[in-house]
C-alpha cells in the first residue's frame, strides 16, 4: 500500500508542476506578435519573435495581434 501512495504523491507533483509550467509559458507563432499587459498596462515592447516566451502568472497576459494585417 505505500508504492500505491508514494507512486500517487509522486504523480500529483508531476501534474501541479506541468500547470505550473503552462501558466509561466506562452507561445507565439510566425504571424503573430504579443503584447503583454501587466494589470491592463502595456508592459515593455511587443514581442514579434515567434516561439516558446514567459510571462509571469496571474499578473500578465498575452495579447496576441496578427501581424499580417498591421502595416508599416
Amino acid at each position: 500500500m505505500p508504492s500505491a501512495l508514494r507512486s500517487f504523491g509522486l504523480a500529483v507533483i508531476v501534474l501541479i508542476a506541468l500547470i505550473g509550467f503552462q501558466l509561466c509559458t506562452y507561445t507565439l507563432n510566425e504571424y503573430e506578435q504579443g503584447i503583454i499587459t501587466q494589470f491592463g498596462k502595456p508592459v515593455g515592447d511587443p514581442v514579434t519573435t515567434a516561439g516558446l516566451h514567459y510571462k509571469v502568472p496571474f499578473v500578465q497576459t498575452v495579447h496576441r495581434i496578427d501581424k499580417r494585417i498591421l502595416e508599416w
